[in-house]
């Protein structure tokens, strides 16, 4: 059977108001005489347009043709022209659910109510088109542009306003229609209306219109709707309609979950519950159960505990190009890339009342819409051919190529390092690079290649600590991938680490493209690696092709083996930075994604579509826009079941040959069912006069399977015998056969190419394509991956990569300040059960700012039980500022609740980075109860731990002043702090030091209902202490009156500690309750009056220094004595 190619100029309508309804014969719903009932076939309408249509030359509306009043369609069957104001019409048309319910039931309608509906732009008289030419522009990842010129004849005289005043206005829908085969060419909205008035030589309009993508390329990724909710603060999935998308796991999402929320939330009145669904673009089928064109992500993506939120807000790109980048880093299967999008008009009906949201289709690279996901590309069914010795025959599959095409060998994309630019789990900025190798053996001994950068099947981070550890089973290797000392510690064990025979180090495994995962002989895998830490210019650190490079050490025996490939023009170069001696380097910025694993594969999923070889097509074909097409007679094996639907017939036609073993494709016998084909709901449908004829009726598909269509037609039905033809128009982003064997250019060598620009250009005499296309240039294995359409006049936006990933509010440029005051909780009143408060203050973060309120531990009992004596309670707590829960206060969870909110991965790098923040939370400080006081005793007040991890405080001094203001000096201690270890490494005098001088005690005294003193087990000191002793301190100075007497009256006494722990030494000292009495003697019965002795609750202790000034009056009275004596012996 044969396609003969019928060509018929298009057809151009827009979608307006083209009636009105002027009829008050029944209830139209406001009562008798507002309208038409639900039932009236007999209506009146307007003359003309709508009332007040200036230079009206009458309504638009045909007999045949499908009306919309309200939600109701309406087939017209009688109306004699455009100034009959009485028609008749056929109620309640296209309801059936099997056709989608594209029109409502019939119903009553007010007088006055808007009539639309698709209206040729023509010549009424005539019947002619009054299109003078157009070109349609359909470039891969854009949107389709539409540029038409409209005659526009004058209504009266060549002086007055043309027939299509009005008509063709910015914002109007737009649709051009094959003639011949009625395929939908493009769908769209009028952007630009430009009037020529030429007055003898005629007017005329031009228009430029685009598809719905325009909305999308003209609107920034940013705002609320920027954000994709992954999980709530439980982990659990999130709603469409409150941000989520509702995936079908929590943990993981698909990024085509992640732009069909975008397309969902960049339209106007977008769907808020169904994921994908809008009034101008969808993702939903039309009809239940139709081949999906919007094909889901093959492979989720992991989350992980600290990046609850998805976005693109940062970038600073446009949607579309938002979803460009996503598709491209989309996996598909066999560690390939590459997804490829467009709109289609999704006219499923050939009703002129339909005007459906277009349909954004989203598909494999190297496939088509709907067509089961493979790790080959599928065999395209358009072929173009350039004719030698045997000529080319055109037909519904096979086009010429007209003689002056081209074909160039591209190597502008071959990029072989990049430069990773993201900002690790704590919001460090970092930069690392990657090199591509390519290998086509693996070995695996004892470990796969992928256990370089995975463990337990979770992503290590791209670095590893830099800082060796003394547990070797918490190696560095076991933390990160790129050694940052570049193998200098000299591990014996680094897993990532990749060396040559030599042991010389090549660099760090980031990734993969084709693993062996069981040990045993060496196996050919061609694939290819990304190293970090590689280098042309360190010693020994150059390889050869062919050569073995070993994961770890020689001495593993896990290795993989580079290509033998040298030439300039191989698909697979050993080292492509070597043999094609360039170093070409592009930036790929990650924004705040933390997620190592998406990390990588975007990386690789940008190399892989670059540094590749590619060939571009130019070619030209004539006369038809093209498309291909499948011509099949219906048989009595068939299933044929028709339903009647008003004045129309639904076909539901199952395929004996399509369920058995394919339909036949072509001459060479290749078979395929309906999917292989591409044949898809929205396409046309031809009724031929038989085989290999023209159109005898015609429609759209409505619903497809593999083996079944729904659809129908515009007027009769189908039936056994009956020849079809469904056709498939050629877009950007389809794959087609090239065969020109004059440029070597066939299968095996770039023939299969990706559509990367297509221009369709018709007048009333002629049309033609021109078509762009992007292939490989290799071997007949080659593959074909989702690419731009090459530019040589935009290198820098053409090579280099601006994704953008996980969202977070903050960017970690500086430390967060927070004016007001944390402190310990109140010792009087109400708040005596608050173990902290803090007061309002403002918080400065990265040029934001946040008033924050007042506010305290209320309601949590934070105590102080240490049962493992490690001095930190049991049970602490976090304050965390969490602007997503409140951008005015403070949050305070229990310490475990909120790591196990961050999850693992925040805390990954914690030993090395001691920035105190996640992606979305900022932690304030630490608190915990004291052990020295519950936080309710009214005898001390609180006296909770509280460890700040950001600035707190500001300067109470005014601008020229000497004096402060504001609030008052704190008041409150800073509590108690556990540090030691790293923590005493900086400057202690400097910076463990109390808060206010000669204020607070180190250890305390036993108080409240208990009878614990808390006191330091023992002080070493390279000197002795210092107190204060400045005359200018002390008041009531008085001559010491304890001395000799009082020295000797004390009992010098030797003992052990009664706990054989606390020193296990001989001690000499004194007895407290002694001292006591002895004091007494002297005549001081207060202790109040000797700071020799105190005494803590039940203990007693002594200050050894208070006894220093007794004993110096003592050596100076002996003294007295001694000289007493001297003197009367000289005497």
């Amino acid at each position: 059977m044969t396609d003969p190619l019928t060509r018929k100029q298009s057809q151009i309508y827009i979608w307006t108001q083209i009636g009105e309804l002027n009829d008050t014969s029944d209830d139209g719903g406001g009562g008798a005489g507002t309208g038409i009932s639900n039932s009236r076939t007999d209506i009146t309408i307007r003359a003309d347009r709508f009332n007040g249509e200036s230079n009206s030359t009458g309504h638009r509306i045909e007999q045949g043709m499908d009306i919309l009043i309200d939600s109701e369609m309406m087939k017209v069957t009688a109306c004699s022209g455009r100034t009959d104001t009485s028609i008749t019409v056929a109620r309640g048309e296209h309801t059936n659910a099997k056709v989608g319910s594209i029109g409502g039931a019939a119903a009553q309608h007010l007088t006055g109510a808007k009539i639309f509906g698709w209206t040729e732009i023509k010549d009424f008289t005539a019947g002619t088109t009054l299109a003078q030419a157009m070109t349609i522009t359909d470039n891969i990842y854009e949107a389709r542009m539409l540029e038409a010129v409209f005659t526009n004849p004058p209504q009266t005289s060549r002086y007055n306003v043309g027939d299509l005043e009005g008509l063709l206005i910015e914002k109007t829908p737009i649709k051009v229609v094959d003639g011949a085969n009625y395929s939908v060419l493009f769908s769209g909205k009028i952007a630009r209306v430009t009037k020529q008035h030429a007055l003898a030589e005629g007017n005329t309009i031009d228009i430029t219109a685009y598809d719905s993508l325009y909305e999308m390329g003209r609107s920034k990724l940013t705002g609320e709707d920027a954000v994709v909710k992954l999980c709530d603060a439980n982990g659990s999935v999130v709603s469409v309609a409150n941000g989520g998308i509702n995936q079908a796991s929590s943990g993981f999402y698909k990024v085509s979950e992640i732009i069909q929320a975008y397309i969902q939330r960049f339209q106007h009145a977008g769907d808020t519950s169904t994921l994908g669904v809008g009034a101008n673009t969808t993702t939903v089928e039309t009809v239940s159960g139709s081949t999906a064109r919007f094909d889901p992500s093959r492979n989720a993506k992991k989350t992980n505990g600290v990046t609850h939120n998805f976005s693109l807000g940062v970038s600073n790109q446009s949607v579309l190009k938002g979803i460009t980048r996503l598709a491209l880093s989309d996996e598909t299967v066999g560690n390939r890339f590459g997804y490829t999008y467009y709109i289609d008009p999704n006219q499923t009906s050939f009703s002129t009342a339909h005007k459906p949201a277009v349909m954004f289709n989203y598909f494999q690279s190297s496939h088509y819409p709907g067509i089961p996901q493979s790790s080959t590309p599928m065999s395209p069914v358009l072929r173009i051919n350039h004719d030698d010795s045997t000529a080319v025959s055109e037909n519904g599959i096979t086009r010429l190529m007209k003689p002056g095409a081209s074909f160039d060998n591209l190597d502008i994309e071959q990029v072989n390092i990049i430069n990773v630019r993201y900002r690790d789990k704590q919001g460090v900025l970092r930069q690392l690079e990657m090199e591509v190798f390519n290998y086509k053996n693996v070995k695996n001994t004892n470990n796969a290649l992928n256990t370089a950068y995975e463990s337990s099947n979770i992503a290590k981070p791209l670095v590893a600590p830099p800082d060796t550890t003394a547990n070797a089973g918490d190696r560095r290797d076991k933390h990160g991938v790129h050694d940052p000392n570049l193998n200098i510690g000299g591990e014996t064990d680094f897993e990532s680490r990749v060396v040559d025979s030599s042991g010389n180090l090549i660099g760090y495994l980031q990734y993969a493209s084709n693993v062996e995962s069981t040990a045993g002989a060496e196996v050919a895998k061609d694939g290819f690696a990304l190293l970090s830490g590689t280098s042309t210019r360190r010693a020994n650190s150059d390889v050869v092709a062919g050569e073995k490079l070993y994961l770890n050490k020689v001495s593993n025996n896990d290795y993989f083996t580079l290509t033998d490939s040298t030439g300039t023009e191989d698909v697979d170069p050993f080292r492509p930075q070597a043999v094609k001696e360039e170093k070409i380097v592009i930036n790929m910025d990650f924004g705040m994604e933390d997620n190592y694993h998406n990390i990588r594969e975007a990386v690789a999923a940008r190399i892989q579509q670059s540094m590749m070889p590619k060939v571009r097509g130019r070619m030209q074909v004539d006369r038809n826009y093209p498309y291909f097409s499948l011509e099949n007679q219906l048989t009595g094996s068939d299933t044929i079941t028709t339903t009647s639907s008003g004045s129309y017939t639904i076909n539901e036609v199952t395929d004996a040959d399509a369920s058995s073993g394919g339909l036949v494709m072509d001459a060479t016998g290749a078979t395929a069912g309906l999917q292989g084909f591409g044949i898809r709901a929205g396409h046309s449908i031809l009724k031929l006069t038989g085989e290999n004829g023209v159109a005898a009726a015609y429609g759209y598909i409505a619903k497809t399977t593999n083996d079944a269509f729904t659809t129908v037609l515009n007027t009769g039905n189908l039936a056994a015998n009956d020849y079809v033809r469904m056709y498939v128009p050629l877009r950007a982003g389809m794959t087609v056969s090239v065969d020109a064997p004059h440029q070597n250019i066939d299968l095996t060598k770039g023939g299969r190419m990706v559509v990367t620009s297509l221009v369709y250009t018709e007048t009333a005499e002629t049309s033609y394509t021109d078509i762009e296309t992007l292939g490989l240039r290799g071997s007949s294995a080659q593959d074909t991956l989702a690419a731009y359409r090459p530019s040589i006049n935009n290198l820098d936006d053409y090579v280099d990569d601006d994704y953008a990933g996980s969202f977070a509010p903050f960017t970690y440029s500086n430390v967060a300040h927070y004016t007001g005051r944390i402190a310990p909780g109140f010792t009087s009143g109400a708040g005596t059960g608050i173990a902290a408060n803090w007061t309002e203050g403002l918080l400065y973060y990265n040029g934001e700012t946040y008033d924050i309120a007042a506010g305290d531990t209320t309601g949590f009992s934070i105590t102080g039980n240490d049962t493992d004596d490690d001095g930190m309670a049991d049970e602490r707590y976090i304050l965390y500022f969490e602007p997503e829960a409140s951008k005015t206060a403070f949050q305070i969870s229990t310490e475990v609740a909120y790591e196990l909110r961050n999850g693992r991965g925040g805390r990954e790098s914690s030993t090395t980075n001691t920035f105190p923040y996640s992606q979305q939370r900022l932690t304030v400080a630490k608190i915990w109860g004291s052990k020295t006081n519950t936080h309710n005793s009214l005898s001390k007040g609180a006296t909770a731990k509280i460890i700040p991890f950001i600035q707190i405080g500001g300067s109470r001094k005014q601008d020229g002043s000497t004096s402060y203001s504001g609030l008052a000096v704190d008041e409150d201690g800073q509590p108690p702090f556990v540090i030691g270890g790293n923590m005493l490494a900086g400057d202690v005098a400097n910076h463990w030091v109390p808060t206010k001088d000669d204020e607070f005690l180190l250890g305390t005294e036993a108080g409240g209902s208990g009878s614990t003193d808390f006191r330091w087990k023992q002080l070493v000191a390279g000197t002795t202490t210092i107190s204060t002793s400045d005359a200018r301190e002390k008041i009531n100075i008085k001559d010491n009156n304890l001395g000799l007497d009082f020295i000797n009256d004390l009992r010098s006494v030797s003992f052990e500690w009664a706990k054989p722990d606390k020193t296990g030494l001989v001690h000499r000292g004194i007895i407290a309750q002694e001292v006591i009495e002895v004091l007494k003697k002297h005549g001081i019965d207060d202790l109040q009056q000797y700071a020799g002795i105190s005494k803590g609750g039940q203990i007693y202790g002594a200050r050894y220094e208070e006894f220093v000034a007794p004993l110096i009056k003592a050596i100076q009275e002996l003294s007295d004595k001694v000289k007493k004596l001297e003197d009367e012996a000289k005497e």
